[in-house]
């Protein structure tokens, strides 16, 4: 009787081995992203996106600053008087170059006016002046005088004698003082200075000449 042949080893294993690869390739296959064709969809959670809030008022923020440009002039339109703002009449005498300030409470009248309505105010009420500053703070008016200012002493010949002036507002002299020094005992470049008349700042500068003048 005759025996029947057993499957060589070999072929057994060789078998298997085919086997297990055919199933890990379709394992790896399916279960792996980088076999399949479609792109993986990616949930993203609301907390994760871009504040894109956060530039939803950009238009309105960027509105706000360029209507209000850091570089406003001092003179602002929106600037109106108070009644803690300093209106200030500043004039120049041309005759002696000073500047005096003359600062006064802001009327009742002009108390709330911005620029415009001031400069309407002003126009009507203050002809001679020119508005060269206004804000909130301090509103300046400006003219111009060709005249001696009212802060000096003039000091001339009268009578043949020396003597002491001022000047009033309207530039006009007023006399203050008649010395009894006569000016034909000074030498004549002085005389002729007295003539023309000398300005002085103040009382004491005024002093101290007479007493050059008498030595």
């Amino acid at each position: 009787m005759r025996s029947r042949r057993r499957t060589p080893y070999f072929l057994t294993f060789i078998i298997a081995w085919i086997c297990f690869g055919i199933v890990g390739f379709l394992a790896g296959y399916y279960l792996h992203p980088l076999f399949n064709s479609d792109t993986p969809e990616i949930a993203i959670d609301e907390n994760e996106k871009l504040p894109y809030n956060d530039y939803l008022h950009l238009d309105e923020y960027k509105e706000n600053t360029e209507s209000e440009p850091s570089d406003t002039p001092v003179t602002s339109y929106e600037d109106s008087i108070g009644t803690d703002t300093k209106v200030v009449f500043r004039t120049l005498f041309t005759s002696c170059q000073s500047i005096r300030d003359d600062v006064i409470e802001p009327l009742e009248e002009i108390i709330g006016l911005k620029e415009g309505g001031f400069r309407s105010f002003a126009e009507a009420n203050f002809t001679d002046w020119q508005i060269v500053r206004f804000s909130k703070d301090e509103v300046i008016l400006f003219r111009r005088k060709e005249q001696i200012c009212p802060n000096h002493f003039f000091v001339s010949e009268q009578d043949g004698f020396i003597a002491i002036f001022r000047f009033n507002e309207a530039g006009e002299r007023i006399l203050i003082e008649k010395t009894s020094l006569p000016i034909s005992v000074l030498p004549a470049i002085d005389q002729e200075k007295l003539k023309r008349g000398i300005l002085l700042n103040t009382r004491d500068e005024v002093n101290s000449l007479l007493e050059d003048y008498s030595s």
